[in-house]
C-alpha cells in the first residue's frame, strides 16, 4: 500500500479543488467589473480587490499543489520502486537469467516513469481540469443563454474525439519507444558487464555498431511519437480558432442588438479562452497517459508472473546440524528442451561429504541449484531434512545453505560488505581474521570488491559461506582459480570449520574429493557411478578413467 505521501497528496488535492473554483470564478468575476465600470453606482474598487484576491488565491493554490504534490510524489514512487523491484527478485532465476539485467532495469526505469506521468497528470491535469469544465458549465448555464452552452458543448465533444484518436495513436508510438529503450539500455549494459571479452577480442567498433542500431530504432520511434504529437496538436489549433470564432461573432451580434452587456461578452471571451486550457489539458494527459500506459506494460508483465514464494510461505526447517538431502527420480530441464538431468536418485545423509565429479555439461551445477531450489524439477521429488522442498520456505532454507558458485558474485562496495552479505557489516576483528584464514593478509577489509582478482573473489566467496553458519554447504568448483597449495589449504579449512555440516562439492580436480564419504559421477545428466574413491578405482570405470588420466598429467 502507498501509505507515507498520502497525507501530502491529499492536501495537494485540496489545493486542486480550491484552484479550480478559483479558476473558474476568476471570468465571473472580471465580467462584474467590466460592468461596474459603466455603472457609476457600482463599488468597482471592491470587485476590482476581489478580482485581484482570487487570481492570488488562485497562484497560491497551484505553488501549494506543486508543494505538497512534491513531497508526496517521492514517498509513492519509493515505495513502487520498491514493491516492483521486490517482486522482481522474487521471481525465478530461469525467468530472471533469460534477460538481459540490462533490458530488466530498462523496463523497471520506464515502468516508473510510467507510473510518474499517470500521478502527476491525475493531480495536475485530470482532476483540476474536470472540476474547472464542471464549474464553468454551471456558470455559463446560469448567466448566457443556451446556444453558447451548445457551442462550448460542441467544441468540448470535437476536442474529445480528437484527442481520443490522438491517444490511441500515440500509444501505439509509445509501445515502439519503450521497446527502443529496453534495447539500446540492454546492448549498453551488456557490454559493460562483459567489458574484459570485448576489449580482449578488440570488439569496441562491434559494440557501438550494435548500440548504433539499437539507437538508431529508437530515433525512428521517437520521430513517429512526435509526428503523431505535432498532427494533433495542429488539429487542436483548428478546432480551437474555429469555435473561438464562433463564439464571438455570437457575443458581438448579441452586444450589437443590446441582449448581452459589455461584461458578458467579456466574460465568454475569458471562458472560451479558459474552458479551452482545461479541456487541451485533459488532451495532452489522454496522449501522455496513453504513453505512461505503454511504458507500463511491460513492467506490468513483470509483476503478473508468478514468484518463486512469499517470504511467510512455507515450512521452516528447525534443528541444527547437517542438513539430508533426498533425491527420488529426478529429472530437470528448461521448458521446450532435451532435459538436463534424468532420473537422478541420491541420499545424502547429514553430515556426509559428497563430491560430484564428470565431464563439462554432465549436469553437476544444476543439481546443486535445484538442491536450494533456484530451479524446479521436472519430473520426481527432492526432500530436505524428510520435507519435500517444495513444500519449504525457500528464504529459510537458503539462510541455512552457504552456496558458493563457480563464478563468485561480488556486489560493488568493500571486502567487508561483501563478506557480512546479505547480513549487517560485522565487526573489524572478525573480518581480519576471516582473510587471514582466507590467505588473504594483503587484502583489506574496506578494499573495493572491484579491485580483487578472480582468485581473491572465489575465496571472498568461501568467507562468505563460513561466515554463515550454514547446515548446507553447496559448492560448485569454488577453488578453480587457485593454484594447488592455496587450493589445498582452502579446502583443508572447510573441511575443518564445516565439521558435522552437510557438503557438495562439484569439481573437475579428483584429488579435492578422494577423502569424501561419497564420490558421484555424472555423465550426460545421469548418475554413471557412485561410491567412495577407492571402490571406483578398484571398478575400472569412468573415475578410474579420469583418475588415471590426471594423475597421468601430473594433475
Amino acid at each position: 500500500t502507498i501509505s507515507q505521501g498520502g497525507t501530502a497528496l491529499s492536501l495537494a488535492m485540496g489545493c486542486v479543488i480550491a484552484g479550480a473554483a478559483l479558476s473558474a470564478a476568476a471570468p465571473l468575476a472580471l465580467a462584474r467589473l467590466v460592468d461596474s465600470l459603466a455603472d457609476k453606482a457600482a463599488p468597482a474598487g471592491l470587485l476590482l480587490g476581489l478580482y485581484v484576491a482570487i487570481l492570488g488565491l488562485a497562484r497560491c493554490a497551484a505553488e501549494g499543489r506543486s508543494f505538497f504534490y512534491g513531497r508526496a510524489e517521492q514517498d509513492i514512487l519509493r515505495e513502487l520502486s520498491l514493491g516492483a523491484v521486490g517482486h522482481a527478485l522474487s521471481l525465478p532465476l530461469v525467468f530472471l537469467q533469460a534477460r538481459s539485467p540490462g533490458a530488466l532495469v530498462q523496463v523497471l526505469e520506464n515502468g516508473l516513469q510510467g507510473y510518474r506521468l499517470l500521478l502527476q497528470h491525475g493531480v495536475f491535469t485530470l482532476l483540476p481540469g474536470l472540476l474547472e469544465i464542471a464549474l464553468m458549465v454551471v456558470i455559463l448555464a446560469s448567466v448566457l443563454d443556451g446556444a453558447f452552452l451548445a457551442v462550448f458543448a460542441a467544441c468540448a465533444l470535437v476536442y474529445g474525439i480528437v484527442f481520443a484518436g490522438g491517444a490511441a495513436r500515440v500509444m501505439r508510438t509509445s509501445r515502439d519507444v519503450s521497446a527502443a529503450r529496453i534495447g539500446v539500455t540492454a546492448h549498453l549494459a551488456d557490454g559493460f558487464q562483459n567489458i574484459e571479452t570485448v576489449k580482449a577480442l578488440a570488439g569496441e567498433t562491434a559494440l557501438t555498431g550494435r548500440l548504433d542500431g539499437s539507437l538508431q530504432e529508437a530515433r525512428q520511434a521517437w520521430r513517429r511519437y512526435y509526428s503523431v504529437r505535432a498532427r494533433n496538436g495542429l488539429i487542436v489549433g483548428l478546432v480551437f480558432s474555429l469555435s473561438l470564432l464562433m463564439a464571438l461573432l455570437m457575443g458581438l451580434e448579441r452586444v450589437g442588438s443590446g441582449t448581452m452587456t459589455t461584461g458578458e461578452f467579456v466574460l465568454v471571451s475569458a471562458y472560451m479562452f479558459q474552458v479551452v486550457r482545461p479541456m487541451e489539458l485533459l488532451g495532452h494527459a489522454a496522449r501522455d497517459i496513453s504513453q505512461g500506459a505503454a511504458f507500463i506494460e511491460r513492467l506490468a508483465e513483470i509483476l503478473a508472473e508468478p514468484p518463486e514464494a512469499g517470504p511467510g510461505a512455507g515450512i521452516r526447517l528447525e534443528g541444527k546440524g547437517g542438513l539430508a538431502v533426498r533425491f527420488d527420480a529426478v529429472s530437470y530441464g528448461p521448458e521446450g528442451r532435451i532435459p538436463v538431468l534424468q532420473d537422478i536418485s541420491l541420499d545424502i545423509r547429514p553430515g556426509m561429504r559428497v563430491g560430484l565429479v564428470g565431464a563439462s555439461g554432465s549436469g553437476k551445477s544444476t543439481l546443486l541449484r535445484l538442491m536450494t531450489g533456484l530451479l524446479t524439477p521436472r519430473e520426481g521429488e527432492i526432500r530436505i531434512d524428510g520435507a519435500p522442498l517444495a513444500s519449504l520456505n525457500l528464504q529459510g532454507l537458503r539462510r541455512q545453505v552457504a552456496f558458493i558458485p563457480q563464478q563468485p558474485g561480488l556486489l560493488r562496495g568493500s571486502v567487508t560488505s561483501n563478506l557480512s552479505f546479505p547480513d549487517a557489516v560485522v565487526r573489524e576483528p572478525v573480518i581480519e581474521e576471516m582473510l587471514c584464514r582466507l590467505h588473504l593478509t594483503a587484502v583489506s577489509g574496506s578494499a573495493s570488491s572491484g579491485t580483487l582478482s578472480g582468485g581473491e573473489r572465489q575465496r571472498i566467496s568461501i568467507g562468505r559461506a563460513l561466515l554463515a553458519c550454514p547446515r548446507l554447504v553447496l559448492a560448485d568448483e569454488p577453488t578453480s582459480a587457485l593454484d594447488p597449495e592455496t587450493e589445498s589449504r582452502i579446502l583443508a579449512e572447510l573441511d575443518t570449520a564445516f565439521a558435522g555440516i552437510t557438503l557438495v562439492l562439484a569439481t573437475h580436480r579428483l584429488r579435492a574429493v578422494r577423502h569424501m564419504d561419497l564420490i558421484v559421477v555424472m555423465s550426460q545428466g545421469r548418475v554413471a557411478e557412485t561410491g567412495t574413491h577407492d571402490g571406483l578405482v578398484m571398478a575400472g570405470g569412468i573415475y578410474a578413467a579420469m583418475w588415471a588420466a590426471q594423475e597421468g598429467t601430473g594433475q
